[in-house]
């Protein structure tokens, strides 16, 4: 183990943010810990979208003249 593990997760396990954030199947301490300070005031975005947007996420768009579909997340090139 990484040192300092334990008390990291215990740091993390105080944060409001990190235990709902840790509370999503798949997201574990590190992920949780670094999209909050990441983040650190979700006010500062409109939707999650925009969030998406800023990391480097955008969702992958199929437009033709009739069909204007949403598809899956995709990094942004």
């Amino acid at each position: 183990m990484p040192p300092n593990w334990d008390a990291n997760l215990s740091r993390a396990r105080e944060s409001q943010a990190c235990r709902l954030l840790m509370s999503i199947p798949g997201v574990g301490m590190i992920t949780a810990t670094s999209f909050a300070i990441a983040i650190e005031d979700p006010a500062n975005f409109k939707s999650s979208t925009s969030v998406g947007a800023w990391v480097g996420l955008t969702v992958r768009r199929y437009q033709s003249r009739e069909v204007d579909c949403y598809g899956h997340i995709c990094e942004r090139e």
